[in-house]
């Protein structure tokens, strides 16, 4: 049954964590309407305390997260997760650590600096500099005088690369649902409240485990 994506609907949500071969170490299940942020530090825990020990992880943009990254690196864990797009990028504008300005791509250096109310700085050119620019019709809005970009320091903390490739490795927890939703019918809750639906889900990914090792521990699954 097809709903509205702004429909009210009585649901759950299931966080996971598994290896780069698919087999689940950790999971965690809470209702549909709470965040996925405080889950993953849970799932680390759990991870941890099960005896494996991570060095990497691949999350998408419901990470993103200046606390996560911190979190994981403490834990002498690599984050790779995508940054959240924040709108139209400024392309070729680069931060300089130097003179602590940003720099627009015709060399041209902010004049200032504004707090933003979610964190960071709004940096600012002078109108002296951009009227004139070749650039500007591109560059600026259609009422704008004079540039603006927003840098926040959190989103660039922690940050490693590599995180395309992370990015199709990570698609392993994608095959894993789909193998619970098509072949277990995890694709819908069979019962109601959160222990029992915990219950189904746990002996699911149970299952889900025990084909991929039997397989991996058979010549035919080599």
């Amino acid at each position: 049954m097809l709903r509205k994506k702004k429909e009210p609907f009585l649901g759950y949500k299931i966080h996971t964590a598994c290896t780069e071969q698919g087999i689940v170490t950790a999971t965690t299940i809470t209702r549909g309407n709470e965040s996925e942020l405080p889950q993953l530090p849970q799932l680390v825990e759990a991870v941890l305390q099960s005896g494996h020990t991570p060095h990497r992880l691949a999350a998408d943009t419901g990470y993103d997260s200046f606390g996560i990254r911190e979190y994981l690196t403490r834990k002498a864990i690599r984050p790779y997760i995508p940054v959240k797009p924040t709108g139209k990028k400024s392309t070729g504008f680069a931060y300089d650590s130097k003179h602590i300005t940003m720099r627009c791509p015709q060399g041209k250096a902010s004049i200032g600096a504004t707090l933003h109310q979610n964190g960071g700085h709004i940096n600012y050119f002078s109108e002296k500099d951009c009227v004139p620019c070749p650039f500007r019709i591109s560059c600026l809005g259609e009422c704008s005088t004079h540039k603006r970009v927003y840098r926040n320091e959190h989103t660039t903390a922690h940050r490693v690369k590599g995180v395309k490739h992370a990015m199709r490795v990570r698609k392993t927890i994608e095959r894993v649902f789909a193998d619970a939703k098509t072949w277990h019918r995890m694709g819908r809750a069979w019962y109601r409240g959160l222990q029992r639906v915990s219950i189904q889900v746990y002996l699911t990914f149970m299952v889900v485990n025990a084909k991929k090792l039997a397989l991996r521990g058979s010549p035919a699954g080599c």
